[in-house]
């Protein structure tokens, strides 16, 4: 009787598409197995290449990395207590010897049958592990009881070193807890032992010099090498493939000449073809330099027409979601919500907690740089928000430094958001087309002593964008706290200014004279420039500029 075998492949293009590459170990899987589950976080349904009635496709949010995908594809096969087998895979290698992978893929299966998770190799480094991008999970372990509650708790974690430190290793340590144990397919003879070691101790050296090599030596650490790159080639002679990191980024510097003779001709092109799409990639601008990278993921509530307002919501903290939720539901009107957050872990809570609120809910994941002002502009310059008229810029914040952090927040988000009547009356001032921002009228600050250490920086960044003459100083004229309503159009200048500029450094709790700090004070400032006027609520349309603000301040300093 024929094994019942099945596979779940875990797939992402940053761009989107199905890479010929994967399409073969789609089609290696396809040989070997009777269904095969692809569970991806890019559009791929209606590309052809992977229309084959053995191949079912799940596409998911881009929440959770692979282990994440692979519970969804095991939940997809239902009850695999009957299997004898289930491959787990990502997308993160190509193919190089296609018949030597499939010849891998069935000795796995032979393996198996002893009762260990087999997996293509295994790494030292931390504990003795299975690295998770090719595993099998044999029968003995498909009925355990501690296999499906195991998968059934995974969750997005905010990095990827912690999905390694949680599941990579914490899969194989399940296993040995169990006596199900681990069993790696590439075994290692000694003198390839001592060619990975050396070859990881050279690159150690590279690295971090005489010093810092001999430190990695005597710790004993130089035997955890990357079996995936430091053993390349024994990895793509016996088990035919290649991690697709090491031809992209190749970042120990590996001499990898030997890939010329190793691979079959047909994959040949494909490793090269991969290899010049992400050279073409990495040489354009995918996220502008200095910005926060941004991840977004967009789950859409609504098929009525687009609306022409949304909200963007950096959410650092989430303990005040349900306050944000009480002032969304003052809406009157369609909206698209943005929310941006550092946490993947919180992106279940962000979406629990905003469910319903809008007709359309984006949250973007991004690098904890910039604070809320970082990962705006990098939402803003890459054409998130230039369809829309209206637009509320709100954050969490809480000011930890200041006891009047919570207070100061409730302020903000009452006078721009506090019931229907003062978003309905910002909606319709910006509709007007002549004004370019609405703020909440008591933060408007024009006094110098909040220039703090951000007014060389605010110079510089106004000149490169034309909005300040040469020789001239610029005014101090800000919204506090950076919570507004604007025109996409008003801000204009933000996508104008140079990348070199823009360098938003990892959060370190500075209060003052930062990146984010200058930009902050340029928001009215460009709004003016571009020709727009500045109002408030309260002015119901008048320019902010024309009044005497200077006794104006804010509870937190």
């Amino acid at each position: 009787m024929q094994p019942r075998v099945a596979a779940v492949l875990a797939h992402y293009d940053p761009d989107g598409r199905v890479d010929p590459s994967f399409c073969e170990v789609v089609s290696a899987f396809a040989d070997v197995t009777q269904r095969v589950v692809i569970v991806s976080t890019s559009k791929i349904s209606a590309q052809g290449p992977l229309r084959d009635p053995r191949v079912t496709i799940i596409e998911r949010p881009n929440v959770g990395y692979d282990f994440y995908s692979y519970r969804v594809g095991l939940e997809a096969l239902g009850d695999v207590s009957a299997m004898d087998a289930v491959f787990f895979a990502n997308s993160s290698f190509l193919i190089v010897k296609p018949q030597a992978f499939k010849a891998a893929l069935r000795q796995m299966l032979s393996e198996g049958t002893a009762g260990a998770l087999v997996g293509a190799t295994e790494s030292l480094r931390h504990q003795r592990h299975l690295q998770s991008y090719l595993f099998l999970a044999p029968a003995a372990v498909l009925r355990s009881q501690w296999f499906r509650p195991w998968f059934g708790a995974v969750s997005p974690k905010d990095t990827k070193d912690e999905v390694i430190k949680e599941y990579e290793l914490g899969l194989s340590a399940e296993a040995h807890r169990s006596g199900a144990g681990i069993a790696p397919l590439l075994r290692l003879s000694a003198r390839e032992k001592r060619k990975m070691w050396l070859s990881s101790l050279r690159a150690k050296l590279r690295t971090h010099g005489i010093l810092g090599a001999a430190k990695h030596l005597f710790s004993l650490r130089w035997l955890s090498g990357n079996p995936a790159h430091f053993a390349a080639l024994p990895l793509a002679e016996r088990l035919g493939l290649i991690k697709a990191e090491l031809l992209r980024d190749n970042p120990h510097a590996l001499d990898l000449s030997w890939l010329q003779a190793v691979a079959a001709p047909e994959s040949l092109r494909q490793v090269e073809a991969f290899v010049e799409r992400f050279s073409a990639r990495l040489g354009a601008s995918g996220s502008p330099a200095g910005l926060p990278r941004i991840r977004a993921v967009s789950f859409p509530a609504s098929l009525l027409p687009q609306p022409s307002t949304a909200v963007v919501v950096h959410a650092y903290y989430v303990d005040p979601l349900p306050e944000l939720r009480r002032h969304l539901l003052h809406f009157t009107e369609p909206f698209d919500l943005f929310v941006t957050t550092p946490n993947e872990s919180d992106v279940p809570l962000i979406l629990d907690s905003l469910r319903g609120c809008a007709a359309n809910l984006t949250i973007a994941i991004c690098e904890n740089r910039g604070r809320d002002v970082g990962p705006f502009l990098s939402l803003l310059r890459e054409g998130f928000l230039d369809r829309y008229q209206a637009v509320l810029k709100l954050h969490l914040k809480k000011s930890l430094y200041s006891e009047a952090g919570d207070a100061w927040r409730r302020s903000l988000f009452s006078e721009l958001c506090g019931d229907a009547s003062a978003i309905n009356r910002a909606i319709s001032l910006l509709h007007r087309g002549d004004i370019g921002l609405v703020g909440p009228h008591q933060y408007f600050l024009t006094n110098p002593r909040f220039w703090g250490s951000n007014r060389a920086n605010v110079r510089g960044m106004l000149r490169a964008v034309g909005a300040l003459p040469s020789g001239a100083e610029p005014d101090m004229a800000f919204f506090a706290g950076s919570m507004f309503w604007f025109s996409p159009r008003a801000l204009v200048g933000l996508c104008r200014l140079p990348a070199e500029l823009l360098d938003f450094p990892a959060e370190t709790g500075l209060q003052d004279g930062t990146t984010a700090h200058a930009v902050e004070r340029m928001f009215a400032l460009l709004a003016r420039h571009a020709g727009f006027k500045v109002t408030t609520a309260q002015l119901a349309g008048e320019d902010v500029f024309e009044l005497n603000c200077s006794r104006n301040g804010v509870p937190v300093l």
